[in-house]
C-alpha cells in the first residue's frame, strides 16, 4: 500500500508518542489528526485506490500504557466494503507493526491463548514471541546491537535506561529522569570525552 498523508498534533516540536515517548502536549496529552489519501493499495480482494480518509487520536499517556481513544472519518466516495477494508486495518485485524507491539508488550494475553504445554511447547512460544518484538521494535535492537559493538557499557547503560523506563510504575518522572540523564551525558561526551574513557565507556 501506498499514498500521502499530513498530519500534526497538540505536543511540542516533533511528537514523542511514535516512539512511547510521553506526549508534550497540553495537560501532558496528545490530541492529533492524519489525513490520507490511499494512491495504491488492497486488502484481499477489496481494492482502496484513491480512497481518502482521517485518523484522529487522544494519547493521554505514552501508547504502551493504554487508555487512549482513537477514531477515523472515511471519505463519503469510499464504498462499503472500502470503509469495512479500512476499519479492519485500523484495528490491528490485518497485522502490521502497532499488532506486533501490542503482542510484544503485553506477554499474558499471548500466554493466556498460546500456552503450550512442555519444554518444546515453551520454546515454541519463546521463539513466537520473540518473532512479534523483533517486529515491532527491531530497529531498536540494531540500534542497541551497534551500541554494543563500539563499548559494552554503553549498551548496558542505554539498556538500564530502557528497562527503567518500561518497568518502574512512576512512567512521567521515569520518563523525564531518562531525559535529563542522557542530556547529561551527551553534555560529558561532548564536553570532556577523555573522562568518559577513563570510566571504561569510550565511543572509540
Amino acid at each position: 500500500m501506498s499514498g500521502t498523508y499530513v498530519g500534526n498534533c497538540t505536543c511540542q516540536l516533533i511528537c514523542p508518542c511514535p516512539v512511547d515517548g510521553m506526549p508534550t502536549g497540553p495537560d501532558g496529552e496528545c490530541r492529533g489528526l492524519n489525513v490520507f489519501h490511499i494512491a495504491k493499495g488492497n486488502l484481499d480482494d477489496t481494492d482502496l485506490s484513491g480512497v481518502d480518509f482521517a485518523f484522529l487520536n487522544w494519547f493521554p499517556t505514552d501508547l504502551t500504557a493504554g487508555g487512549w481513544k482513537v477514531g477515523a472519518v472515511v471519505d463519503d466516495a469510499a464504498t462499503d466494503a472500502q470503509a469495512g477494508a479500512l476499519e479492519t486495518i485500523l484495528r490491528g485485524q490485518a497485522g502490521g507493526p502497532f499488532v506486533s507491539l501490542m503482542r510484544c508488550r503485553s506477554p499474558m494475553d499471548f500466554i493466556l491463548h498460546r500456552m503450550r504445554p512442555g519444554y518444546s511447547g515453551a520454546l515454541r512460544m519463546g521463539v513466537e514471541h520473540g518473532a512479534w518484538c523483533v517486529a515491532c521494535c527491531w530497529a531498536l535492537m540494531t540500534a542497541l546491537f551497534a551500541l554494543g559493538v563500539m563499548s559494552l557499557g554503553w549498551m548496558a547503560l542505554i539498556g538500564a535506561f530502557i528497562a527503567g523506563e518500561k518497568m518502574l510504575p512512576w512512567k512521567r518522572l521515569a520518563n523525564r529522569s531518562v531525559a535529563v540523564a542522557l542530556a547529561v551525558i551527551a553534555l560529558g561526551v561532548a564536553l570532556t570525552p577523555a573522562a568518559m574513557d577513563g570510566m571504561g565507556m569510550s565511543l572509540a
